[in-house]
């Protein structure tokens, strides 16, 4: 069980955080409790979740180390030239760090996505 308390610790508060989230959006977007509301307001939040969280699980985002590469020359030439002989030597050092585990995101988020959709199919009925 001590495994698994970090990304049980982890889940509750993602589900917290999204949670109050889309709460918040919910009072700012809406202000009544109306069914169809909360659905729309569970989907928005959650869809974006979902997106970025695969973004981040399948390592996409390496794809933005060249543009970081490219900013860092721009503006920081020297120091990006003394700790890096080339863009070669940053994406080694750079990439590996770009994919993370947040399945536990992708979890919560698609069971967000599945109950707006129940919401948004008992208030069309």
């Amino acid at each position: 069980m001590k495994k698994y308390r970090p990304i049980i610790i982890k889940s509750l508060v993602s589900f917290l955080i999204i949670s109050l989230v889309t709460f918040g959006l919910h009072m700012i977007m809406y202000r009544t409790l109306d069914l169809e509301d909360i659905s729309n307001s569970m989907f928005l939040v959650n869809i974006l979740v979902f997106a970025i969280a695969l973004i981040i699980q399948v390592g996409a985002l390496r794809s933005t180390l060249g543009l970081r590469y490219t900013a860092k020359m721009l503006f920081q030439q020297q120091k990006t030239k003394e700790t890096y002989d080339s863009y070669q030597d940053y994406y080694d050092e750079h990439a590996p760090n770009q994919q993370r585990n947040v399945i536990h995101l992708l979890i919560i988020s698609g069971l967000f996505i599945a109950v707006s959709f129940i919401l948004a199919m008992i208030s069309l009925n």
